[in-house]
């Protein structure tokens, strides 16, 4: 039975997912959701239940007042729908952030919690926020990172922000890939890392219906991998179409990634630039074509 979130005062209709919160949906649907922790701790994702069942998942250390029990206010990341209801939509009242609001900067510490290697050039660094704080970000920003002992890196987040408490970044080995000189070499699993952000104005638009071109040159491809990421949460139907490029001409890391895209989704198109390229004009040259 396919189950739809409805949010208010916004009126935005959104597809529920199995084994996922209310509030991973929301973020999900694109909704900018008033949250901090997202695992019950701040309650900053208070929200009243209209109409709708639905089902605790997760114990929280927030309480709430007696006043906000008899108004069925519940903390949308600790429910999820009541799939053995049979009511087709839930409807919640929720705080939400505007489209156009910058999110604050926030500090925490995060803990790296796997490394992956992609290819002779990349990383994939896999890390988890402190329990009482997700990192709020929209789909295409940045945070700075920077190791115990001073190592400084500007990345992208790679994953949807639905995800705010566990992150991927995909981190060049070489300054041939585009950052400056060998970074993070010494990186491992349990490792801490200061993060601070979010940074950056190219984000998704949801409002937008047109057709989208990504174009992703070498380590760019994570900014882009979450955008897409956030689209495919979306169910944004416009056609989408990812060039990527790179000064050696490939291979390209998450290669199959990107081909599963291609197979599961119909709306998306993926090409690879088997060509060296190494200026904008080119870039823009090889999409027109």
């Amino acid at each position: 039975m396919v189950k739809y979130l409805r949010f208010q005062p916004s009126g935005k209709k959104i597809i529920a997912s199995r084994g996922k919160s209310l509030l991973q949906i929301g973020l999900s649907g694109g909704l900018k959701l008033q949250h901090h922790c997202a695992n019950g701790n701040c309650g900053e994702c208070r929200a009243r239940l209209i109409s709708g069942r639905t089902s605790r998942v997760k114990v929280a250390d927030y309480c709430l007042s007696e006043q906000e029990k008899a108004a069925n206010t519940l903390l949308m990341c600790c429910h999820e729908p009541d799939w053995t209801s049979g009511d087709p939509e839930i409807v919640l009242e929720a705080l939400e952030q505007g489209q156009d609001k910058t999110i604050d900067l926030q500090n925490m510490l995060i803990t790296v919690t796997r490394i992956e290697e992609a290819g002779d050039d990349y990383r994939i660094v896999s890390c988890k926020t402190p329990r009482s704080q997700a990192l709020q970000f929209y789909a295409g920003q940045q945070v700075a990172l920077e190791t115990r002992d001073g190592q400084r890196l500007r990345l992208a987040v790679a994953n949807c922000p639905c995800e705010g408490r566990f992150l991927e970044f995909h981190v060049a080995k070489t300054s041939g890939c585009g950052h400056a000189g060998e970074v993070f070499p010494n990186l491992k699993k349990g490792d801490k890392l200061a993060l601070r952000g979010p940074y950056g104005e190219a984000v998704f638009r949801d409002e937008c219906d047109r057709p989208i071109i990504f174009v992703a040159y070498e380590s760019g491809f994570s900014a882009i991998n979450s955008l897409i990421e956030q689209a495919q949460a979306l169910e944004f139907e416009a056609p989408q179409t990812l060039f990527r490029f790179s000064a050696g001409g490939g291979p390209y890391y998450r290669a199959n990634l990107c081909h599963a895209w291609e197979d599961a989704l119909d709306n998306f198109t993926y090409v690879e630039c088997q060509e060296p390229v190494d200026t904008k004009e080119r870039m823009v040259t090889a999409c027109a074509s």
